[in-house]
């Protein structure tokens, strides 16, 4: 669960510990829960994106794996 303060660009990054130093994790799903008391339009837009490496997004090791605008 996180929580950011009014932002213009807010993001979060989450790193997942590799199986050994040559096998990277796999990313089989990612789910989304939003807020359901209030506030439900903080979430908009938002995308999803799986790198190589922490912080990696929109390069040639990352994929955008899901967009909500």
């Amino acid at each position: 669960m996180c929580h950011s303060l009014t932002e213009l660009s807010p993001w979060l990054s989450v790193q997942l510990p590799a199986a050994s130093a040559l096998t990277p994790s796999i990313v089989r799903r990612v789910a989304i829960y939003n807020r359901f008391d209030c506030c439900q339009d903080r979430l908009s837009p938002f995308a999803v994106w799986v790198g190589a490496s922490f912080g990696d997004i929109d390069s040639s090791t990352s994929t955008m794996c899901g967009v909500y605008n």
